[in-house]
């Protein structure tokens, strides 16, 4: 069964997202805070890493910056409603995967299964 982080600051997002992809047979281990994670999980653990871009004190990206100090080649998909993806994509590596807020959780549990 493949083991994702989750990443988001809003707690109902973070419950909805949880429940939908436990459904789908997936292991989840979420936090609401992205300093909580660093300090409470081993990315070795994980096969992706999903994160909310826009966090108080520490944003998705810096988030994922400090996962791949330990594990440079982690998975990841950064979820945001900024309107500059373009930037956003240009900036990552190959890695990396974007999707724009608002979205289907069908196209979650799609880009999901593309990544692993």
């Amino acid at each position: 069964m493949p083991r994702i982080l989750l990443v988001d600051d809003e707690p109902t997002v973070l419950k909805l997202t949880k429940m939908i992809l436990e459904r789908q047979n997936f292991e989840i281990t979420a936090f609401d805070s992205p300093i909580t994670a660093l300090e409470s999980i081993d990315p070795n653990d994980f096969d992706l890493i999903i994160s909310d871009l826009v966090m108080p004190k520490m944003n998705g990206i810096e988030f994922l910056k400090e996962i791949r100090l330990q594990v440079p080649k982690s998975k990841a998909i950064i979820i945001s409603a900024s309107t500059n993806m373009a930037q956003l994509e240009e900036d990552s590596n190959e890695n990396t995967f974007f999707l724009s807020k608002p979205f289907k959780f069908d196209d979650l549990v799609e880009l999901i299964n593309s990544i692993l």
